[in-house]
Parts: structure tokens; C-alpha cells; sequence
């Protein structure tokens, strides 16, 4: 009888260990996104305390592209979430902009590669901008001879800008309001 005991008090504390378990994870989940980050990047970068700022997003599928800035090290960075129809919301990934690609004074870019399916995949180019004087981005298709201009209205922000699949070779340049190429 005492051995059933015993038993019974061990199935049951391990049901309770893995109720307390989801029930722990669901609960980060639904922590807003900054916090996240902040949390996030505690861990990576051993600072006791970060001040996250987010300042412009963009949607992707189930997937939602955030940008911020650390206002300790004024740093600027992007964040992926999923799950953005839900309450809760995950964090996927998170970079500053020293791992991305720098363009142009404080421009940065990154290729998204977004998989639709398991044999089909989307390209995106991501700019990161926090240049004041960026207005406007040209995209240059060679492949289907088309020429694409996208406004920056923001400052800082997030662009995505969808690459098609068959598309090859392209170009992009950034412009001031006076049509100078930033550099």
C-alpha cells in the first residue's frame, strides 16, 4: 500500500511539473513584444537592465518584422515575431544592425528568405533605415526590365520589399529628397 502511495504522489507531481510548465511558457508568450526583446537581449548581452523602443513593423504571412532601437547603446536592430494573429506573440529572431549589411549611413539591409511551403520559398529585401535624409528607395529588375521606386515615409523604419522568386539579378539605391544617391 505504501509503495501505490508513493506512486500516486510521483505521477502526480509530474503531471504537475508539466502543467506548471506549459502554463509558465504560455505566460512569456504573452508578455508584450518589447519586453521580449529586452529579455532577449539581458541574455545575450549580459546587461542588467535595456530599455527597448519599438518604432515600425511590417507583416509578413503569420510572421511580423519589428524594428528597435536600445536606448543605452542607441543601437538599432530588428526582431521577427510569429504568431501575430494570436494573443501571443513569439519571438524568432533578433539582430542588432551590426549583423546586418551596412548600405549607406545608417542603412542596413538583410534578404529574408520566408518559406510559403516545403519546396517554394519567398524573397524579401529588409531595410533597416534610421537615415533622416532617406526619402525614397529605386529597385532596379534587370531580369524583367522594370523599375520600382518605394517612398520611406518613416524615421526610423522597416521596409520589406518583395523580390520574386524567378528574379536573379537586381539593384537598389537609396535617394535624398533632392534625388542625390546616398552612399
Amino acid at each position: 500500500m505504501n509503495k501505490r502511495r508513493r506512486l500516486f504522489f510521483l505521477i502526480c507531481l509530474i503531471v504537475i511539473c508539466i502543467a506548471s510548465l506549459i502554463v509558465w511558457r504560455k505566460l512569456r508568450d504573452l508578455r508584450p513584444p518589447a519586453e521580449q526583446i529586452a529579455d532577449f537581449l539581458i541574455d545575450t548581452t549580459g546587461q542588467a537592465i535595456v530599455d527597448v523602443e519599438l518604432f515600425d513593423s511590417d507583416l509578413l504571412k503569420s510572421h511580423r518584422i519589428v524594428g528597435f532601437i536600445e536606448h543605452k547603446s542607441n543601437k538599432i536592430g530588428i526582431a521577427t515575431f510569429r504568431n501575430v494573429n494570436d494573443p501571443s506573440v513569439r519571438l524568432v529572431k533578433c539582430s542588432f544592425s551590426e549583423r546586418l549589411l551596412k548600405r549607406a549611413a545608417d542603412i542596413y539591409i538583410y534578404y529574408y528568405h520566408y518559406t510559403v511551403e516545403d519546396d517554394k520559398s519567398e524573397r524579401f529585401l529588409l531595410v533597416l533605415n534610421n537615415n533622416p535624409e532617406l526619402v525614397k528607395i529605386l529597385i532596379n529588375h534587370y531580369s524583367i526590365n522594370e523599375i520600382v521606386t518605394i517612398e520611406v515615409h518613416n524615421i526610423p523604419s522597416v521596409i520589406l520589399i518583395p523580390i520574386p522568386n524567378f528574379q536573379s539579378e537586381f539593384s537598389y539605391t537609396f535617394y535624398d529628397a533632392q534625388d542625390n544617391e546616398i552612399r
